[in-house]
């Protein structure tokens, strides 16, 4: 920066201030001409100074906005290298949008954000090259993408943004007058796109509505982000040592901005400050109106701003609903509701769900956007939220809601009086009945609750560890603790065993996850006698974990037990998911038509209680793609699979763990047809998910790394599968017995690969795979079979 035009600025702002405010822009215009260079100076010097902030936020020193049009015809181009600029679209806090057309590599049109006047060209690119690569690597259907930057001739950044012509997600809303699930639905695609660019590091740090916008695609409303990264590339460092710090420039918008954000140097923001404003634009979506509309968190002093900012807390949305009067039935008009029954939906889960998110302390919001996702999904299922306090009535109620088909028919027998008092006592007696099994569940839940607050608050260095512990570690000393705690109360001790037990199951421990399950049955069955649902829940979890140690035959006697428990028990929901699980042990048992006769007759039976696209339906018509692959029908799979990625993807977005599976299932599919290419493709998206959602220790991420290394060889890229099939055995090994099936299937895989590289040591692995693969799952598997064969073409037999 010049010192001469430094000082010159200093002494015009000094002479601005002896005028009234409503006089120094006039006076400021006047004195800098169409001087660009110096405006830029003056602008950056009015920035570092809290006296220019006038009512509403804005920077006096935005005269140079003004400026800027008068000045275009030298500071504007039609062309900004490859980029001929077509129309202006707006102006904003940061700069100027233009619709612009790509002329080289590629044609198209794109979003070019001209930075305003007065920002250092130099800092901005450093911090934006920063973010480049993270920049780079985001690909979500529901985040625009930044494909360029650069700087003008008169030294303004740019930045190029893939062009969404759509409404800002507020508008859509109400022009198409979403109810509020549908609102929450197009929310969670949101928090998907922001999920996503989290798990790449980067922080919005801007979110709100007009940065969001939707646009249709095939028919169904598509929300993108726009603006991901710029925020930050364009503000502070983060880091300590930064440059400086300019105290009237804000990054974000009041309305929107977390406590931590607002303070001097942009404060310690992460990604749970984009957690407070989805929570504030959540806010809006239901209630149509923002955090502090009608009382302003605006000021003219910036002090007193960041105080509103920190301070001041916003009503419950079901409390701001009522407060809004004669425009709360606009509202409800809006959303295909009355004001009086929108008032009620808003109780509740979702009061939770909201203030949970905008807590001012970050520590009580959610860790993370993936949490807010999931809460929201739990109250779209009725089931109860992590945000809802656990009262005893809280539980009762969610009680009611899961088996309103049930309460409803006592309600009716109740009800119908003329029929004799001795039904209506019936149906108060059941009534009542089902509120005291909310209440023990409740009540148990509280206590399960208590002990594990207990065990986390132990893990802190407070408590006696004295150091941070993994998950893993946390739940040994549960399990150290359970085994002399309580004695007086049985029923907890089963729900804890079995938690903790399930628990170790799914992060692949199964060797601790069985002595917990075998506990938990033996509990039940003295608590419950043999025909008890609860009895059922640990017998299908045992046989769960013997399918997966490969122990199929006793896998196969814990299914049978679980159908016959639960059909006595009346439990259709638990049987046709129970008949998916036994399909798969036959699948991987090799008895095709057992396993097709069950796996049908579960998609049927799930089909008629749930609907074709449910969390429960899907895993079946996964798994019948299976079964159709293990068969040889390879294209009757594919479309099997192609339904259940679809039906998750709706359900879960596109970052879930069923997404990463449904991925890897039919990147297999297309690897036995020979479409190379595309299965090598979809492996490395399930590779990447699985990453994130399991950890790269799970056997889940082992099986696609296998089958990933497989497909290589296969394409001919034996050096790059190499490491892959090593990593896989590696990870299978450390958390699998080795009379495991996987193991099995590993060796093998790499076993061939061996071969393909003339490696000597092929046939004795190929001999061990295809060993464990005869002990684990017998003969006729296909599995088996295809280890066989490539040991005959290695040893050169026909």
């Amino acid at each position: 920066m010049n010192r001469t035009d430094q000082a010159k600025a200093r002494e015009l702002i000094d002479r601005a201030r002896e005028l009234p405010p409503e006089d120094r822009r006039d006076f400021l215009d006047s004195e800098v001409g169409d001087d660009t260079s110096f405006l830029s100076t003056l602008n950056l010097e009015i920035e570092d100074d809290d006296s220019f902030l006038v009512p509403g936020g804005a920077l006096q020193g935005a005269f140079f906005e003004d400026l800027a049009d008068k000045i275009e015809g030298t500071e504007v181009q039609s062309e900004i290298g490859p980029y001929r600029l077509l129309e202006k679209l707006g102006r904003g806090g940061m700069g100027e949008v233009w619709r612009a057309e790509q002329l080289e590599p590629v044609r198209r049109d794109v979003a070019l954000k001209l930075i305003k006047l007065g920002m250092d060209s130099e800092e901005v690119l450093a911090r934006f090259h920063a973010e480049r690569q993270a920049l780079a690597r985001m690909d979500h259907g529901n985040v625009a993408r930044v494909f360029d930057a650069g700087v003008t001739q008169t030294g303004r950044p740019y930045f190029v943004m893939e062009l969404i012509r759509g409404e800002t997600l507020t508008e859509y809303c109400d022009r198409q007058r979403l109810s509020t699930q549908q609102r929450i639905g197009i929310f969670l695609d949101v928090c998907d796109g922001v999920q996503h660019a989290h798990q790449k590091g980067i922080i919005h740090r801007d979110l709100k509505p007009s940065n969001i916008l939707v646009t249709q695609e095939s028919d169904r409303p598509v929300p993108k982000i726009i603006d991901f990264g710029i925020a930050k590339a364009i503000g502070e460092p983060l880091a300590e040592g930064a440059v400086r710090t300019r105290i009237g420039q804000w990054i974000g918008t009041p309305e929107y901005m977390p406590p931590e954000q607002a303070e001097p140097g942009l404060g310690d923001v992460d990604t749970r400050s984009d957690v407070y404003s989805l929570g504030a634009i959540l806010y809006e979506l239901l209630v149509g109106a923002q955090l502090f509309e009608g009382e302003s968190i605006r000021s003219s002093d910036p002090a007193e701003m960041r105080r509103n900012i920190r301070d001041r807390d916003p009503s419950r949305p079901s409390d701001r609903l009522s407060s809004l009067k004669g425009t709360a039935t606009e509202v409800a008009r809006r959303r295909r509701t009355e004001a009086r029954q929108l008032a009620r939906s808003l109780k509740g889960d979702l009061d939770w769900i909201v203030m949970k998110s905008l807590e001012k302390e970050r520590e009580r919001r959610y860790d993370s956007v993936r949490e807010l996702a999931q809460d929201l999904r739990r109250h779209l299922a009725h089931e109860p939220v992590l945000a809802g306090p656990p009262s005893l009535d809280y539980r009762a109620r969610k009680f009611v809601r899961r088996n309103r088909v049930g309460v409803a028919a006592a309600i009716v027998i109740s009800g119908a009086l003329v029929a004799g008092s001795a039904l209506a006592s019936l149906g108060l007696v059941r009534a009542r009945e089902a509120e005291k099994v909310a209440v023990a569940e409740a009540e148990k839940a509280n206590e399960i609750n208590r002990f594990l607050r207990r065990l986390l608050a132990s893990a802190r260095p407070e408590g006696g560890i004295g150091r941070e512990v993994t998950v893993v570690e946390a739940l040994d000393r549960a399990h150290e603790r359970i085994a002399n705690s309580f004695e007086d109360n049985p029923e907890v001790g089963a729900d804890l065993r079995e938690v903790l037990g399930t628990t170790y199951q799914e992060l692949g421990l199964l060797d601790r996850a069985l002595p917990l399950l075998e506990e938990s049955l033996v509990m039940r069955r003295e608590l419950y006698g043999e025909q008890h649902e609860r009895v059922a829940s640990n017998l299908n979890e045992l046989a769960r974990l013997h399918h997966s140690k490969g122990d199929l035959d006793q896998a196969e006697a814990y299914f049978l037990e679980t159908l016959d428990v639960l059909e006595r028990a009346d439990r259709p929901r638990l049987y046709a998911a129970t008949l998916n699980n036994l399909g798969m042990l036959y699948v991987h048992a090799g008895k095709q038509e057992e396993a097709k006769a069950t796996l049908e007759e579960a998609l049927q039976r799930k089909t008629e209680l749930f609907g074709e696209v449910h969390n429960e339906v899907m895993p079946t018509v996964n798994n019948l793609g299976l079964l159709l692959d293990d068969m040889g029908d390879h294209e009757a799979a594919e479309d099997y699979y192609r339904r259940a990625l679809a039906g998750n993807r709706e359900l879960h977005g596109p970052e879930h763990g069923l997404v990463a599976i449904n991925l890897g299932n039919l990147a297999s599919n297309l690897r036995d047809q020979e479409r190379l290419d595309e299965s090598v493709d979809l492996f490395e998206q399930a590779l990447e998910i699985k990453a994130g959602t399991f950890g790269t220790e799970h056997p889940s991420y082992a099986i696609t790394l296998s089958a990933l290394a497989q497909a290589l060889d296969e394409a001919g890229d034996l050096e790059r599968a190499e490491p892959l099939h090593l990593q896989s055995l590696e990870v299978f090994r450390a958390a699998l017995p080795e009379t495991s099936f996987r193991i099995g299937a590993a060796l093998s895989g790499y076993g061939h690969h061996l071969f393909l590289q003339k490696d000597e040591d092929a046939e004795a692995t190929l001999t061990e795979g295809h060993r464990i693969l005869l002990e684990a799952l017998g003969a006729e598997h296909s599995r088996t079979r295809r280890a066989a064969r490539l040991l005959a073409s290695v040893r050169g037999e026909s």
